[in-house]
């Protein structure tokens, strides 16, 4: 089975993929890969992780700067931070993506993810 295929077909019928598996089995390879094909189709692409060194990995960023999330470590610091809100830069950036990756999400906390879904609903 054509595993690349098979991810790019779920994805452009804007399914999530949940790409899991043990260590050195290309789950970062075939991520760069999928997020080269969108780049190619001039498509943009937030390309994410929960730390920096991850976010490196895959040239990008982390949630909580991608996500305007500061320093907070929930949704009542957010709000105590006045961050409750996105940006109209970060709601213009949101409506122009074909792709939002999350490299290591399972070390995302249950926190975070909490974060990241309320950025989402906003947006």
């Amino acid at each position: 089975m054509d595993y690349f295929e098979a991810i790019m077909q779920k994805l452009h019928n804007k399914q999530s993929i949940f790409l899991t598996g043990g260590a050195g089995v290309g789950k970062t390879t075939i991520t760069k890969k999928v997020i080269e094909h969108f780049e190619q189709e001039a498509k943009k692409v937030a390309k994410l992780a929960s730390t920096g060194m991850a976010a490196t990995l895959i040239g990008g960023q982390t949630l909580h700067s991608f996500f305007e999330f500061g320093i907070a470590q929930n949704r009542n610091e957010l709000v105590r931070d006045g961050k409750g809100e996105p940006s109209k830069k970060l709601k213009k950036l949101m409506t122009s993506l074909a792709l939002i990756v999350i490299d290591e999400i399972s070390m995302v906390s249950d926190t975070l993810f909490e974060m990241v879904a309320m950025r989402l609903e906003q947006c």
